[in-house]
């Protein structure tokens, strides 16, 4: 009975040893790695939000300055080529420009006067036509620039290729005049290319898309005027700014930011699902860290009880032996 009972005690022991250590370890290490993934959860929104807003200012500068750019250069070339008649000049004029702008597929004024890169033209198949097409279709447009109106208007449906066009108000000889420009976009997207979770595109007063990774919306002359990520923009009193919308019963972090040039504007999103499994992985992380923590303690705490039931066995074992020696003594 008493063997028994003393390796029930040390078994009880060992239990005892094992459940301290859960209490003692498992309750504050769970409570921490709750508290942590909460901060965390936090955490990770907060800097998907900004990242996506990140993303959103600086494409829409390097748009904008693109754009700025451009417009200038194709005005000063205007202006130069107007303060000097000469057939020969001329010519040189517009093969330089064109060697040096090789994104800029032509230049007209709404006088109707025309420069054709016809390297461009030539390279993507382009029939001239289709330029003249263009300007007796948005004839009204045209006339708003001459009012100081400038736009960018996508072109891509009519063209079959990434370009829009970009009508912008020109003034020479005290007339107001409006200045048409092709301008290709192909390089320009890759500012916009999708990365692993954010996509940007860039749309123009209208809300029709003219920039984006998908080439087959830029194609199909989408609009994306009534998605709530843009009426926030247009209704919004600020420049830049954040907003959670839904889509097609989705739910999507969205950055904006509008341009000062040609009233556009340039968007970020991402799949707050996409954010929400990130989160879950980094709490599936920090539970399986908190759970070998666990075990390694528990583990630990088995080993010492067994390392204490052998020294009970051995004291017991020891205990006997000098029990019998007494019964085995002189006096016995």
């Amino acid at each position: 009975m008493s063997k028994q009972k003393n390796k029930r005690i040390g078994r009880g022991f060992g239990f005892c040893l094992i459940l301290i250590t859960v209490i003692l370890v498992g309750v504050p290490l769970g409570a921490f790695t709750y508290f942590t993934n909460q901060f965390i959860s936090e955490d990770i929104l907060l800097t998907a939000e900004n990242n996506n807003y990140t993303i959103s200012t600086k494409t829409a500068a390097a748009a904008e300055k693109e754009f700025n750019t451009v417009c200038s250069n194709s005005l000063f070339f205007l202006d130069i080529l107007n303060a000097n008649t000469s057939q020969l000049f001329t010519r040189k004029a517009v093969e330089s420009f064109f060697d040096r702008n090789p994104n800029i597929g032509a230049i007209a004024v709404s006088n109707g006067k025309q420069y054709i890169n016809e390297e461009y033209f030539s390279a993507n198949a382009l029939d001239q036509e289709l330029f003249n097409d263009f300007i007796t279709f948005y004839d009204s447009e045209i006339q708003e620039a001459t009012m100081g109106l400038t736009s960018i208007i996508n072109v891509a449906p009519l063209f079959k290729v990434p370009l829009v066009a970009i009508l912008a108000p020109w003034k020479t000889g005290g007339k107001n005049q409006a200045m048409i420009l092709l301008y290709s976009t192909e390089e320009l997207t890759q500012l916009f290319a999708a990365g692993d979770y954010n996509q940007s595109y860039m749309i123009n007063h209208r809300g029709d898309l003219i920039i984006h990774s998908d080439y087959s919306l830029i194609e199909a002359g989408a609009n994306i005027a009534k998605l709530s990520l843009v009426e926030n923009m247009k209704k919004s009193k600020e420049s830049t700014g954040s907003v959670t919308f839904m889509d097609s019963d989705k739910e999507y972090l969205g950055a904006y930011t509008m341009l000062t040039f040609a009233n556009a504007g340039v968007l970020s999103q991402i799949e707050k699902e996409t954010v929400m499994k990130t989160i879950e992985l980094q709490t599936q992380q920090n539970f399986n860290l908190s759970l070998a923590a666990l075990s390694l303690a528990v583990l630990i705490m088995f080993i010492i009880s067994l390392i204490v039931r052998r020294l009970i066995k051995k004291a017991e074992t020891k205990g006997e032996k000098l029990g019998k020696g007494e019964n085995m003594g002189p006096n016995s």
